[in-house]
């Protein structure tokens, strides 16, 4: 869920910044004259088209748009787990975090032969197409993650990949069974029965 949000969110930030820089580089081709305007302002009718102050030159490259390199999931395939291009030593531990909301404190080693970005993913279901959800991408060296999303006391399955040259290498599986959260309940008192 939380991946969808920011991909959702991510997406709709790329479309703005695009839909800036079209805007931009639009107005930046030339003078544009606009319309005139036959409307009386305070009794005086504008009749001279207003010309466009915006200078025909490109932005400079100081105050171009810096877009991400790496995209949110580098498209690269999943290759069999590795042994020095994989993180190891996978241990998790569940707690609620506040009434209602668990989480989960995942932890492991970077792969011996670190790559250049890390992931996490974890699944109820399987890692087969596309039933897990990922992290956002993780510096090569990061060694924990506080995972959000998770469903119920359902038995989570969830691995570290490393994005080494060749593709994402997965460390093994593990698993941890959601914790039971309760809810906080406010209680109303009953009022007393008066019995006449």
């Amino acid at each position: 869920m939380l991946r969808s949000k920011r991909f959702i969110n991510t997406i709709l930030i790329m479309a703005g910044l695009i839909g800036v820089s079209s805007s931009l580089t639009q107005c930046a081709v030339g003078p544009t004259t606009l319309p005139t305007q036959g409307v009386p302002i305070s009794g005086i009718a504008a009749t001279e088209p207003i010309a466009s102050t915006m200078s025909p030159e490109p932005p400079s490259p100081t105050t171009a748009l810096n877009l991400p390199t790496v995209p949110p999931t580098p498209d690269a395939p999943i290759l069999p787990p590795g042994d020095s291009g994989a993180a190891t030593n996978l241990q998790s531990m569940v707690e609620c975090e506040s009434p209602g909301k668990a989480i989960a404190r995942l932890s492991w080693t970077p792969a011996a032969s670190p790559g250049t970005v890390q992931r996490v993913d974890v699944t109820i279901y399987t890692f087969e197409g596309d039933q897990f959800e990922s992290s956002k991408l993780l510096p090569p060296g990061q060694d924990s993650l506080v995972w959000e999303q998770l469903k119920g006391q359902a038995i989570h399955d969830w691995r570290v990949l490393t994005l080494q040259a060749d593709g994402w290498v997965p460390s093994k599986i593990a698993s941890f069974e959601g914790p039971t959260c309760v809810v906080e309940v406010l209680h109303t008192p009953t009022p007393p029965i008066v019995i006449q």
